[in-house]
């Protein structure tokens, strides 16, 4: 979890991806999902030069299933 955002999203983002054992595997990564927040766009253009399979970014899948939980969360506590 990051507390602020900043330049340093890319390092983080594949500092992550360290869950492989032994090292990254750059050409098996094809899809990143995320919000479409503007930092992460930037960060995508340069881990889509990173990654070189990485062939689609998904920005609004991330987004639409939190408003759904959103709705779900919503919708429990009116009922309670």
């Amino acid at each position: 979890m990051l507390e602020k955002t900043n330049n340093k999203i890319v390092k983080f983002i594949y500092e992550s991806l360290e869950l492989w054992p032994a090292e990254i595997k750059h050409e098996k990564v094809l899809l990143f999902v995320s919000d479409s927040a503007l930092y992460i766009k930037k960060a995508v253009k340069k881990l889509c030069t990173i990654f070189p399979k990485m062939i689609h970014c998904v920005t609004c899948l991330a987004h639409g299933l939190y408003r759904i939980a959103e709705k779900i969360r919503y919708t429990k506590k009116q009922i309670e």
